[in-house]
């Protein structure tokens, strides 16, 4: 009877384990998702940041940085 109570426990024990690794794996598979949606928020930023730069540029070269400013009045 000994080694049934001992393969009972030693079997609760792997459950216990296996259930504790399977809550581990899916906290770890949440964090990856939350990281993805972050980085793909990331990528959307970077684009629109590269098309500014590329307007900045555009206009840099251009020379329509806008109205030109006068000085101001000297008497």
């Amino acid at each position: 009877m000994t080694d049934d109570t001992d393969m009972a426990g030693r079997l609760t024990g792997v459950e216990e384990r296996l259930a504790h690794q399977d809550q581990a794996l899916q906290d770890l598979s949440d964090v990856l998702a939350d990281q993805w949606r972050a980085i793909d928020g990331l990528k959307g930023d970077l684009a629109r940041l590269e098309g500014l730069m590329e307007r900045l540029l555009e206009a840099l070269d251009t020379g329509a940085g806008g109205p030109s400013i006068a000085p101001p009045f000297q008497s």
